[in-house]
C-alpha cells in the first residue's frame, strides 16, 4: 500500500484563474519516479481524485471549481488534505 501524505496548506489562485493546492512533498521521492501520480483521498473532509502537476520546481493538486463549492473550499484559507497515490493506475 502507497504511503498517506497528511497536510495542511493553502489553496492559491493562478494568474489564469485556476485554484491550485501545493503539495508539501514531491510526489517522486515519496512515491516514486513515474510519468504522472494520481492521488485520491480527502482535502478538507471531502473525497478527491486527481493528478499532481508540477511547475517550476513545485508540484500541485488542482481544484475544480464543483469540488471546491461542494467542499466550501475558498483560496487562502487553509485546508487539511490526506492523500494516497492511487494504486489502481
Amino acid at each position: 500500500m502507497s504511503e498517506q501524505i497528511t497536510f495542511e496548506a493553502v489553496p492559491v489562485v493562478t494568474d489564469r484563474g485556476h485554484v491550485r493546492l501545493p503539495l508539501p512533498i514531491d510526489p517522486r521521492t515519496v512515491w516514486g519516479r513515474r510519468k504522472r501520480h494520481y492521488v485520491v483521498g480527502q482535502i478538507a473532509g471531502y473525497p478527491f481524485s486527481g493528478s499532481v502537476g508540477f511547475q517550476g520546481g513545485s508540484a500541485f493538486l488542482v481544484l475544480p471549481k464543483d469540488f471546491r463549492v461542494h467542499a466550501g473550499i475558498r483560496p487562502g484559507q487553509p485546508v487539511t488534505a490526506r492523500l494516497t497515490e492511487d494504486s489502481k493506475t
